[in-house]
């Protein structure tokens, strides 16, 4: 059975459609990628799964619950992590209170979860304490990418998590990937 399924999606925001008939099926444990150029529709899939882009037909599972249309507050709170492309952390914030607000639902070890995301990003560790506007581009990814997790989602959806970056930070960021997939987390 697939963790996520897309069937015959038709989506995109106000009256503009953007996708025409998505079918899309992830199994657990995998890493699946959308790949096309600017303009696609890559972040439309991505924002319709998440509940941030308008659902004109068709139909959108997620372990087993219909999520179409469902608020995005109620689809993070299935088990549903996500990384936008852009502004995807709280600049005036510190590093660990963007981490806080990847708990905003939970208050079970909240200690605990940040230090384990913390052990897993050591790059944002000693910054946790600054503001998130002080981090280099690969290291706000991985600060986004962290506060996606700390909330041990089942599904992981990133998007274009390296565009912008150096070819360096781009590297380190995908070696994170591989590392949380092997931790158990579809992507």
């Amino acid at each position: 059975m697939a963790l996520l399924n897309l069937e015959r999606l038709h989506s995109g925001y106000g009256k503009m459609e953007v996708l025409h008939g998505i079918d899309l099926e992830v199994r657990k444990g995998e890493i699946v990628a959308i790949i096309g150029p600017n303009g696609a529709g890559k972040s439309t899939v991505s924002n319709s799964i998440v509940g941030m882009a308008d659902v004109f037909s068709g139909r959108i599972t997620f372990d087993g619950f219909d999520i179409t249309g469902m608020p995005t507050h109620k689809i993070v709170g299935l088990g549903i992590g996500y990384t936008p492309q852009l502004n995807n952390v709280f600049q005036s914030l510190s590093v660990r209170e963007n981490l806080e607000l990847g708990l905003f639902n939970l208050n079970d070890d909240v200690e605990g979860r940040i230090k384990r995301v913390l052990e897993l990003f050591p790059e944002i560790r000693d910054k946790a304490g600054r503001p998130a506007r002080v981090l280099s581009g690969g290291e706000r990814q991985m600060l986004a990418v962290a506060r996606a997790i700390i909330s041990e989602p089942k599904l992981l959806i990133l998007d274009e998590p390296t565009a912008a970056l150096s070819p360096k930070a781009a590297q380190s960021l995908v070696k994170k990937i591989l590392e949380i997939r092997e931790m158990g987390l579809t992507i």
